[in-house]
């Protein structure tokens, strides 16, 4: 009798788990695509401009979905949109709530459009996410909060649009993967959270033209893997943070603009992989470091310090900062001496420049070399 009742059990198990198999595969299938389907229909029915009428011609529910424009699906017994690219298409419309149902979504593309409204807080649904790119929008109001829940993203580019608020302390924790944040051109305002150095995995920082103000965080000196790092034209206060020079891969760091009050760090110059500095138009203060172009830094290819209060001479190292392109340091405090030197070094800079077209002529050259010998007779002889 126990037998038989054990057989009896094991059998309904059995039937429950094909059940369960076909709702996966089969009539699963459908709500699931239904639900994309129509996340896709309420994004269409939200469009109000669409000037070539790509969607208009062609999402059509006469095909499947997974074969309109811009829409990528993947196809293992379950047709589910995993990735959605409709930038360059001249769209302006508004995003709606339904799109945070596409929840194999990992990469949403919509840049170069004319998007605008608030970005709906059902983003954060999209756990799976991994690219998330609204560049060049017309975005306005706060990042919803959850939208850094998706612990699986590792690009955000909200640059150029209109995005406002405060950046949160738990953007590093929340989002570990994290290697590219791009929030410039927008109206981003507040401190540069402190831990900020926890976005271990970030090789790509820019929040330049935007509100900030405070102190730029030490901790960013932690993010070792960073290689672009644009935080110019802000209002931030104090120094720029010695720590900067722990940056060991970093290439290009911009600084311009942004209210910064203290000397150089000659740390700066002790990473080797460093090409391009613009920390020009602040209130940076004191002399150049001496070891600028040292035995250990040869890729450095942009300097531009002008429009600063620097003084004393220029080191003798900049002979070998054999890649330079273009070195500025106009509009400072330096020794009459130290202007004939940077004129002849930008002079040799342009004429050696490797495109023809961005070479000077010889009669520019003539021209250029006569103001030179004039600033040398008045001021440096």
């Amino acid at each position: 009798m126990e037998k038989a009742a054990t057989t009896a059990f094991l059998s309904f198990a059995l039937v429950l788990m094909v059940m369960q198999c076909f709702i996966a595969l089969g009539g699963g299938t459908a709500n699931y695509s239904s639900s994309d389907e129509s996340a896709l229909l309420a994004l269409k029915s939200h469009i109000t401009y669409d000037p070539n009428h790509i969607l208009a011609t062609n999402w059509s529910t006469n095909t499947s979905f997974c074969n309109w424009l811009g829409v990528y699906c993947r196809c293992r017994g379950r047709d589910r949109v995993t990735s959605l690219d409709l930038s360059h298409m001249d769209l302006k419309g508004i995003v709606p709530p339904q799109i945070g149902n596409l929840s194999f979504l990992t990469y949403f593309n919509i840049s170069h459009n004319h998007f605008n409204g608030h970005l709906p807080a059902e983003l954060g649904q999209l756990r799976r996410l991994k690219v998330f790119d609204l560049h060049s929008n017309d975005f306005s109001g706060e990042i919803p909060s959850s939208i850094f829940n998706s612990s699986s993203i590792q690009q955000i580019n909200f640059v150029n649009n209109s995005l406002s608020g405060s950046l949160p302390d738990y953007l590093c924790s929340h989002l570990p993967k994290l290697t590219l944040l791009w929030l410039s051109y927008n109206e981003f305002s507040g401190d540069i959270p402190s831990n900020w150095g926890e976005c271990r995995e970030l090789q790509h920082l820019s929040l330049e033209v935007n509100k900030f103000t405070g102190l730029i965080p030490r901790g960013i000196g932690n993010l070792t893997l960073l290689k672009r790092l644009y935080l110019g034209s802000n209002n931030f206060q104090g120094e720029l943070p010695p720590e900067m020079g722990n940056l060991r891969s970093l290439e290009t760091l911009s600084l311009y603009s942004a209210n910064l009050t203290s000397s150089i760090p000659s740390s700066l110059f002790n990473i080797s992989s460093i090409k391009e500095l613009y920390l020009y138009e602040n209130q940076l203060f004191g002399s150049l470091p001496m070891d600028i172009c040292s035995s250990d830094v040869h890729g450095l290819e942009v300097l531009a310090l002008y429009g600063n209060q620097l003084t004393g001479s220029i080191p003798q190292y900049v002979s070998n900062c054999t890649s330079l392109e273009k070195l500025d340091l106009n509009s400072n405090t330096l020794s009459g001496k130290v202007q004939c030197v940077s004129a002849i070094l930008e002079l040799a800079l342009r004429c050696s420049a490797d495109s023809l077209e961005e070479r000077m002529n010889m009669r520019d050259v003539l021209a250029a070399l006569k103001k030179i010998k004039i600033l040398y007779l008045t001021n440096c002889g």
